[in-house]
């Protein structure tokens, strides 16, 4: 299953991320997805494992 979400979509599944630049962080489902922490720009996070 791929899940992927964009910053400020809510994450569903709890589990990590990576954003296309490779940096990774754990969500939990109902957070938010973050900007990215190096740019502060929007960004695509892809879910690489699941909690």
């Amino acid at each position: 299953m791929r899940i992927n979400g964009i910053t400020g979509d809510r994450v569903i599944v709890t589990g990590t991320y990576r954003n296309e630049f490779g940096k990774k962080i754990k969500l939990d489902a109902g957070e938010a997805f973050p900007s990215c922490p190096r740019e502060g720009k929007a960004v695509e996070w892809e879910m690489i494992e699941t909690e």
